[in-house]
């Protein structure tokens, strides 16, 4: 439940996946016709499957990336150790064992990502143009340990079509737990003021929120002391008039 409530707070259009990769032989594997890593993760992120187990690929590239087999003539960086029996593509799920979770995003949702994992500090990403989705944005941050963007690749929007628009952001399954520590130990109310800023994207006043939530002012003035308390929000003053107090999502 929690990983659909957080698509929904970034505004996703595809369901978050949950990528794992397996050293040990797992029983069950994708019976339809052979497909790519891209076109798996597209099926997945799209709902049309819940989980798919590859074994092996329409593409050679994840097989390289994601360690199936061992480069025999030129020597690759940033892939996983050979050794890899299959990989398992799901739908995010609460208890879900995963290596990575992928986002399939556009640059605004990937902006909330990225602003919610870096709490301001640079994120230094490796991109290349090619084996993009394997390697990218799922071996990279296994290895890593650091969430790694992908701008795809031809094979991938040829074969998964994915949108101009789309690319793809992996984040390590041990990282991804600061998604949820916004949520903790707030009330609804205190949620709804975060939603509403967060929404808005620009500094707000006390009376401003008070008017988007319909709360009362002593409800806002309160919530908004306990935000900032636990570091969650930023106050500053109003450049047009330094009586009033705006807040805004901490960066």
């Amino acid at each position: 439940m929690k990983w659909k409530m957080l698509a929904s707070r970034f505004g996703l259009d595809y369901l978050i996946v949950g990528i794992k990769i397996h050293k040990e032989d797992q029983p069950g594997e994708w019976k339809g016709p052979r497909i790519t890593y891209c076109q798996a993760v597209k099926k997945v992120a799209e709902g049309s499957e819940v989980k798919i187990i590859l074994k092996e690929f329409e593409c050679p590239s994840p097989e390289l990336a994601l360690g199936f087999v061992r480069p025999r003539y030129v020597k690759i960086e940033d892939i996983l150790e050979n050794g890899t029996k299959c990989v398992e593509v799901s739908v995010m799920k609460d208890g879900l064992d995963a290596d990575v979770v992928l986002f399939l995003v556009d640059a605004e949702q990937a902006m909330k990502i990225i602003a919610t994992l870096n709490r301001g500090a640079p994120l230094n990403f490796k991109v290349s143009s090619s084996m993009a989705l394997c390697r990218d944005a799922t071996a990279i941050p296994i290895l890593t340990g650091k969430p790694n963007i992908s701008l795809l690749c031809g094979g991938a929007r040829m074969y998964g079509r994915f949108d101009k628009n789309i690319f793809a952001l992996g984040v390590p399954i041990k990282m991804s737990e600061i998604f949820f520590k916004k949520d903790l130990d707030l009330t609804p109310t205190e949620k709804y003021i975060l939603h509403i800023l967060e929404n808005k994207g620009r500094s707000l006043s006390a009376k401003e929120i008070g008017y988007d939530s319909g709360l009362p002012d002593r409800t806002v003035r309160n919530s908004l002391q306990s935000l900032l308390k636990n570091g969650l929000i930023d106050k500053t003053t109003d450049f047009r008039d330094a009586r009033t107090a705006m807040y805004r999502i901490k960066c």
